[in-house]
């Protein structure tokens, strides 16, 4: 089975990668940072780009059974334009070349930071969703998108990290 996984350079996708080679399966990465992994340099097919960059997200999708989205724009990284045109943005275009290329599944790797600051635990999944700042609510506008991705017949599924 070939896995896509975007943010691969990332902590969730660099595990995931390992476990999934672990498994015996073909796995390719996108991220705008390098792996920087030894075996996963020599056995992961490595794309560098942006998920915002169309041919970038055909590239990654093309052929790949499952897509694991994680890659995203950190709070403290940027500013909201960036963060939401990162991590909604991106994800509308990731989407699109999933669906162009028939990907069988897409799992989104949302956040905790959809609840805000929470005032109780454990928090459900059926909890109102406030947002902390700007990168919670671009992962709540984010789900909403792959919401709409699922509605339309493609299987898509929320998990948050």
């Amino acid at each position: 089975m070939r896995w896509a996984i975007s943010g691969g350079a990332g902590f969730l996708g660099l595990h995931l990668a390992r476990r999934l080679l672990d498994d015996g399966h073909a796995v390719r990465t996108l991220d705008v940072a390098p792996l920087d992994d030894e075996r996963l340099e020599r056995d992961v097919e490595e794309l560098r780009g942006d998920v915002r960059d169309q041919r970038s997200a055909r590239e990654l999708v093309r052929g790949a059974d499952v897509l694991v989205h994680a890659a995203a724009a950190l709070p403290t990284q940027a500013s909201r334009e960036h963060i939401f045109s990162v991590n909604v943005g991106g994800t509308a275009t990731l989407l699109a070349a999933a669906r162009e290329h028939a990907v069988g599944r897409v799992v989104f790797v949302s956040s905790t930071a959809v609840y805000g600051v929470p005032k109780v635990h454990p928090i459900a999944e059926d909890a109102s969703l406030v947002g902390d700042g700007h990168y919670g609510a671009s992962k709540i506008e984010t789900e909403g998108v792959c919401r709409d991705f699922g509605a339309r017949g493609r299987d898509v599924v929320v998990r948050l990290s």
